[in-house]
């Protein structure tokens, strides 16, 4: 997909794909932060210590696909020690963000079902490695293993989504966690000063989303502007909050990246266009531009869009234009509610205890 190139990855692509002429090898303009955010940042928190080397730390953002193509991509840095761990909120959370120990060029090697492929990071440490194997995959969970030979592994899963299955594709920020995006003072300061223990769930989402995915067993997608350095922040908020577990897939910051719908938009048209039998329900909130870029999503899935879900955290009108054709909800019962109008619950009784709260909440 040429338009994933303003997402930041490099793409390890195998050799049948080249020979289909699907590309060259996908790079990016060097990084940078925000000035004014960057000095924010520095003035907010005591200096960080230096990093030390400790070896690599994998880190494994997404793994799925179709039977016949997928794609594992992930990132290879300098492990942190107890870097994340000591201090306080904020300056974890600096030392997240500003975090620059990649390791550039390695080679690694990735197995997939039992397929392996050799590749190496980019210059951010980031790696994206596309399968095709010659005998289709069944649809379901399969073990998948990135390599740094002769350092480190790490285990994860693959997701192969069969024909006709329902994918959810997830904001993140104000619409399953309490970001304040509306507020730019109010987001930075939660950005900062929060973490995975501490940050509050948007209130009914992770049993909006467990009805989903207890009746209609979707693949969840997590595509979200937030800086592909809080993978491991959101990963840890998901588990802890219970909701279900998915794939990521974050923002680089970086010129030409910083707008979240110009980001969004070329991750939704590859996805519409490597799932071509799978339907599609997309869920935002209106504090943004999701619903417009939903709205165009939905636009270009035709048949395939099963539904529109919009979190309101503005003071806009659940029934005001600017959601037409969507559900637009304060309360995520509503949702539930408009999910199973839609078929996407059916068959599938509610929970005895009808409770809605996150966990720990």
């Amino acid at each position: 997909m040429d338009g994933r190139a303003r997402a930041g990855w490099r793409c390890s692509r195998p050799a049948s794909q080249s020979a289909r002429g699907r590309g060259a090898p996908m790079t990016r303009a060097k990084r940078t932060l925000p000035v004014a955010a960057a000095a924010g940042l520095a003035l907010a928190s005591p200096a960080a210590a230096p990093a030390q080397n400790h070896g690599p730390e994998i880190h494994l953002y997404s793994a799925f696909g179709t039977p016949t193509r997928f794609t594992v991509r992930g990132r290879v840095l300098e492990k942190s020690g107890e870097l994340d761990q000591a201090g306080s909120a904020v300056s974890k959370n600096l030392r997240r963000l500003l975090r620059n120990a990649e390791w550039k060029h390695v080679g690694i090697r990735v197995t997939a079902a039992g397929h392996a492929q050799d590749s190496k990071t980019d210059e951010e440490g980031m790696y994206e490695v596309v399968f095709e194997p010659k005998k289709a995959l069944d649809p379901g969970t399969h073990s998948v293993k990135v390599e740094v030979p002769g350092e480190l592994s790490h285990d994860g899963q693959l997701r192969i989504v069969g024909k006709g299955e329902l994918i959810v594709v997830s904001d993140y920020d104000d619409t399953v966690v309490v970001s304040n995006v509306t507020g730019k003072a109010a987001m930075l300061k939660t950005a900062l000063t929060e973490t995975e223990e501490t940050q509050a769930a948007a209130p009914g989402m992770a049993a909006f989303y467990g009805r989903l995915a207890a009746c209609a067993q979707p693949t969840f997608v997590y595509l979200s502007g937030s800086p592909v350095q809080f993978q491991p922040r959101i990963k840890a908020f998901l588990e802890k909050n219970g909701f279900p577990p998915g794939q990521t897939l974050l923002r680089k910051l970086g010129p030409g990246n910083l707008d979240s719908g110009g980001f969004k938009t070329p991750w939704l048209e590859g996805l519409l266009a490597d799932f071509p039998e799978n339907r599609f329900v997309f869920v935002g909130d209106s504090g943004e531009k999701d619903p417009e870029v939903y709205r165009e999503a939905a636009k270009r899935a035709g048949a395939r869009a099963a539904g529109v879900f919009i979190r309101l955290v503005t003071d806009e009108a659940a029934d005001s234009p600017r959601f037409e054709g969507m559900k637009a909800f304060r309360d995520a019962a509503k949702a539930v509610e408009a999910a199973e109008a839609a078929g996407l619950l059916r068959g599938c009784p509610a929970p005895a205890t009808g409770k809605t709260d996150e966990p720990g909440r």
